[in-house]
């Protein structure tokens, strides 16, 4: 229930509500049935004020978007744990935006279409009451994507209530507790293993680098993946279930409970003795390669 209720936001009412007028509307038209009766007057300042109202909303929240979305990939260059929730939180804003953008343009569109053919939609009596209920409809429903945006956007406990959020999808909350210290010293052995090797790999061999520039050019985690992949030292399951496992770190580094489970304690230990045999593995056939050559 509580899932559930973490699923159904108030836009998703509003979008049912919206949905539920719009048919309405088809069904008012057709007998001739407005919302609002309106002068032609009327009719012209309202859509008129309408699109450039919600054309100038819909450019300041874009611009608002822009400025955050800068301030959230800081933050992920600033502490890396930070890189599934903010890759989340970005997902879900471009597609607000471009929510928004659809409903802003259809909006606007309609807006003109009454001011321009207002005399001669007023021949066809059922096609002018559709339009004018559904542009009213448009603009009041881009206001409340715009409302529910920056309420979003601003929270400052956004990253947070998704880190719970994803924590409690990932894990049972039925499972034993473990312990976290033993959890996070399990993965940043693993990490640091991870990272070293990697960092090995493209540095070390070419001694192209000095030691200051050395140190600044160190991969980070998802970095040392890709390159251990690429050299055929990991495969893409184990890298996959890597990926879960740090996912999991992360997003319980960052929650209100930073509680872990014993299973997860066990994989985290695991993959770590997995990467470690791989590794080893590679050297291995690496050394015999040069003692051979």
């Amino acid at each position: 229930m509580k899932k559930l209720k973490q699923k159904i936001s108030i836009i998703k009412v509003f979008e049912a509500i919206f949905i539920i007028l719009s048919c309405l509307g088809i069904f008012f038209s057709l007998y001739g049935k407005v919302y609002f009766e309106l002068n032609e007057n009327q009719i012209m300042y309202l859509y008129s004020t309408g699109a450039q109202v919600i054309a100038g909303l819909f450019g300041l929240t874009l611009a608002g978007y822009i400025f955050f979305n800068d301030r959230l990939e800081k933050e992920v260059l600033a502490d890396d744990s930070l890189y599934d929730a903010v890759e989340t939180l970005k997902k879900g804003y471009y597609r607000a935006i471009i929510k928004m953008g659809v409903v802003c343009v259809c909006a606007v569109a309609l807006c003109m279409l009454n001011i321009a053919w207002n005399s001669f939609l007023q021949t066809y009596e059922e096609m002018h009451i559709f339009l004018l209920n559904q542009t009213v409809l448009f603009i009041l429903i881009e206001i409340l994507y715009i409302v529910d945006f920056v309420i979003k956007v601003a929270d400052p406990n956004k990253i947070l209530k998704l880190s719970n959020a994803r924590k409690s999808e990932i894990e049972d909350n039925d499972e034993v507790a473990g312990d976290l210290s033993e959890f996070l010293k399990y993965y940043n052995n693993m990490q640091d293993l991870i990272i070293s090797t990697a960092d090995y790999l493209i540095n070390k061999p070419t001694l192209q680098f000095t030691q200051k520039n050395y140190k600044e050019y160190k991969p980070q985690i998802l970095q040392s993946l890709n390159i251990l992949q690429s050299k055929d030292i990991l495969n893409k399951s184990l890298i996959n279930r890597i990926n879960e496992i740090r996912k999991y770190r992360n997003y319980t580094v960052h929650s209100s409970e930073p509680t872990v489970t014993i299973s997860k304690c066990q994989q985290a230990n695991q993959l770590y003795v997995e990467i470690k045999a791989q590794i080893d593995n590679y050297f291995d056939k690496l050394n015999k390669q040069i003692v051979e050559g």
